[in-house]
């Protein structure tokens, strides 16, 4: 689910749809506890709503991302440099 969000997040009117997959991919990751996943995932929603000029949503979700890297110990340089 998460990778079809990021391929229909690349292109041309397909934001609904990546969106939706993302979620979805989020809230499965959740259940597993897979946190580099869901970090990853989320950064990429977030690039999706700067996209869509959500920008308040694209930092909120963007910091609880680098937030849930961080108190699980992953490697943020990973996770920042997906936002550069």
């Amino acid at each position: 689910m998460g990778n079809l969000g990021m391929v229909y997040a690349r292109q041309e009117g397909k934001s609904k749809l990546a969106e939706a997959n993302l979620e979805v991919a989020i809230t499965l990751l959740e259940e597993i506890q897979n946190f580099y996943a869901i970090s990853e995932y989320m950064i990429e929603l977030a690039i999706l709503y700067i996209g869509d000029g959500r920008m308040d949503e694209a930092l909120k979700i963007a910091n609880k991302a680098l937030s849930l890297g961080y108190h699980q110990g992953l490697k943020l340089s990973d996770l920042s440099n997906i936002l550069n």
